[in-house]
């Protein structure tokens, strides 16, 4: 008898408006995070994909203030 889990997989990469959606900011403070390496991504084909949660990256930001 074998056992299934229903786990959901975690996200591992958000489109730059779904990360933008989740984070509430706009496209250009996005790119602009993006260019300074402030969150990390990667470039597939032509799509740019963030991988930093965005929780990690609010909980990030909360700690500088």
């Amino acid at each position: 008898m074998s056992t299934k889990t229903s786990a959901t997989p975690t996200k591992l990469a958000w489109s730059m408006r779904e990360w933008r959606a989740a984070v509430g900011l706009g496209a250009t403070k996005t790119q602009q995070l993006v260019n300074e390496n402030a969150v990390a991504s990667v470039k597939v084909g032509a799509k740019r994909l963030i991988t930093t949660p965005p929780d990690t990256f609010l909980k990030r930001l909360h700690e500088s203030v």
